[in-house]
């Protein structure tokens, strides 16, 4: 049986998993560091190569394959100036990111 979610949904659906992650876990400090040889940060200018995130307030996870590979952006509730950010990393290695903070 196949299931199809439209782009919302897979989005919804992920932020879920995040979102139930956390409630499993006991302890769970409030920001994940990111190391990465790339991360963009969307809406300035900022290329870096470590940045924390506030675990509680991401929304979702959406990987994009580029022709150098591939890109994960993290969507999240933040700063006004920023609340993307462009890494190349998987979406599994940031869930297990998320799961061992």
């Amino acid at each position: 049986m196949e299931i199809r979610l439209t782009d919302k949904q897979f989005e919804q659906l992920q932020t879920n998993l995040i979102q139930d992650a956390l409630k499993t876990m006991s302890n769970v400090p409030k920001f994940i560091d990111i190391k990465s040889e790339f991360i963009a940060i969307h809406k300035t200018n900022v290329n870096a190569n470590q940045i924390s995130i506030p675990i509680d307030k991401i929304t979702s996870l959406i990987n994009f394959e580029r022709e150098n590979g591939f890109v994960t952006d993290i969507h999240f509730l933040g700063d006004p100036v920023f609340n993307i950010v462009s890494v190349n990393l998987t979406i599994d290695e940031i869930k297990k990111m998320i799961r061992e903070a």
